[in-house]
């Protein structure tokens, strides 16, 4: 079966009990319904199809993110030391148990800060969430970063 999401047809089958479903990066209708019939033929001849693992949990994902703030060099340290403060914050929260493919603003507004924390110690955090899904973005991760406010 292949639907149309946005300008793009994508698929979703079942061979031999499996399901596959993905992207047919074709604009036109029966240009997708080749590449459906291709697929199927791949597929039975026993070709292994590469299927798209679900995007990670914040939790793991903010691991990659810290490595990458720490491994540039061009970052000043005061901006790194933010980032850590800003990432170890956000793995205390609920949040954090979210695929980031699933997150929403709905989601990020639960976050709930101590009374005692500035304005500028909660931009801290909310600009470090922003960049970890932005640059989940540019790894092809996800397609769009919600919006923060």
């Amino acid at each position: 079966m292949i639907f149309k999401r946005g300008n793009l047809w994508h698929y979703k089958l079942q061979v031999d009990g499996r399901l596959y479903r993905g992207s047919t990066k074709q604009t036109g209708k029966k240009k997708a319904e080749q590449y459906e019939q291709v697929l199927i033929g791949r597929i039975k001849d026993g070709d292994t199809i590469q299927v798209k693992d679900k995007s990670p949990f914040l939790r793991e994902y903010l691991d990659t993110f810290a490595e990458y703030t720490l491994a540039r060099n061009g970052m000043a340290d005061k901006t790194k030391e933010y980032y850590k403060a800003g990432i170890d914050f956000l793995r205390t929260q609920p949040i954090a148990d979210v695929r980031i493919h699933m997150i929403r603003t709905s989601d990020i507004e639960t976050i709930s800060f101590p009374k005692d924390y500035s304005g500028s110690t909660i931009n801290r955090v909310y600009r470090t969430l922003k960049r970890a899904l932005n640059l989940a973005v540019e790894k092809d991760l996800i397609h769009k970063c919600p919006k923060i406010k």
